[in-house]
């Protein structure tokens, strides 16, 4: 199994027609899900990310694995059948975002936006705002908002704990495109990496004691296809 990035616009799921054909294919808790939400984006969204799963785990030769999940003590899903497989949904403004990965793994999307200090100031360390305020001052200040955030929260979900794990005691070091955790985590390794698609989002994932050298790749997805039906 490799560790793959997936990827889609869930702008096209607006055609109910297409909506529809999709939504027969998820598992019932996926159509649970979708059905809980009342604003017709968020239904959109959870439906992206039941079909990216869907999609990786037939790519990924573990085909109807998505049937069968479980949920941890945070929330965060897992295989119940299938060993050394590892998986993580996100989704914001009209981007779904799956990676699927055979060592435990985070992700994130953020639609780009502007800082939010108070935000920022309860959730980041007191060196994040500090690499915060200095890109502000550079004109970067939003991009850098966002780009921590899903960052941070990448590193939350692939380490388990989800914002349950007080985000304001972790801190991150940004260096360029060079990302690590400022302290260690238990003894364990944390890893990052950021598809850049220049479509207004900011995309993050997260491995945990990934193997040296490890290959990710990343693969957009067009759900209008009939590969996905």
């Amino acid at each position: 199994m490799q560790t793959v990035i997936y990827i889609a616009d869930t702008a096209p799921l607006q055609d109910d027609v297409l909506f529809a054909a999709l939504y027969q294919t998820l598992p019932e808790y996926r159509r649970r899900k979708i059905d809980r939400y009342r604003v017709e984006n968020g239904k959109r969204l959870s439906l992206g990310v039941g079909v990216l799963l869907k999609a990786a785990c037939a790519d990924q030769e573990i085909p109807g694995a998505d049937n069968d999940i479980a949920f941890g003590e945070q929330g965060k899903g897992y295989f119940k059948n299938v060993k050394n497989a590892f998986f993580n949904l996100s989704h914001s403004g009209e981007r779904a975002m799956c990676v699927l990965s055979p060592i435990e793994t985070g992700c994130d999307v953020q639609q780009n936006q502007e800082i939010l200090w108070p935000v920022a100031e309860r959730v980041f360390s007191a060196e994040e705002q500090t690499w915060l305020k200095e890109q502000d001052l550079l004109g970067r200040g939003d991009e850098a908002f966002t780009r921590l955030w899903a960052l941070k929260e990448s590193f939350l979900k692939a380490d388990g704990k989800g914002f349950s794990a007080a985000p304001v005691g972790i801190s991150l070091s940004v260096c360029g495109e060079k990302v690590s955790l400022k302290e260690p985590s238990g003894g364990q390794v944390f890893s990052f990496f950021e598809p850049d698609l220049h479509d207004g989002y900011h995309y993050a994932c997260c491995l945990k004691n990934a193997f040296p050298d490890m290959k990710i790749k990343v693969r957009q997805c067009d759900l209008t296809l009939p590969q996905f039906l």
